[in-house]
C-alpha cells in the first residue's frame, strides 16, 4: 500500500487522528488546494466544486473539522466511506 493510499484510508476511517499536513495532502490529491488568505486563522480550500474552511490554531485544527471535511468529500462523491 502506498503512502497516498494509507493517508486516504486514515482520512476515511478516523480523520481526527490525522496531522494537518496529511489532511492538506489528501485534499491536494483530490485537486482541492489552499486559497491564499489574508493571515486569519480560517484557511480556505477550494477545487473540484468543493469549498472547505478549516480554523487552524497552534498549527492544527480540531478533529471535528477534519471529520466535516471528510463528510463534504463523501457528499460530493469524491470518496466513499
Amino acid at each position: 500500500m502506498s503512502k497516498r493510499e494509507k493517508r486516504l484510508a486514515l482520512f476515511v476511517a478516523s480523520p481526527a487522528k490525522m496531522k494537518l499536513a496529511d489532511l492538506i495532502a489528501v485534499l491536494a490529491d483530490f485537486g482541492i488546494f489552499l486559497v491564499k488568505n489574508n493571515g486569519g486563522s480560517h484557511q480556505k480550500f477550494r477545487g473540484n466544486g468543493v469549498r472547505i474552511i478549516l480554523p487552524i490554531h497552534n498549527g492544527d485544527c480540531e478533529g471535528i473539522y477534519k471529520e466535516e471535511a471528510r463528510d463534504i468529500l463523501i457528499k460530493k462523491g469524491l470518496i466513499t466511506k
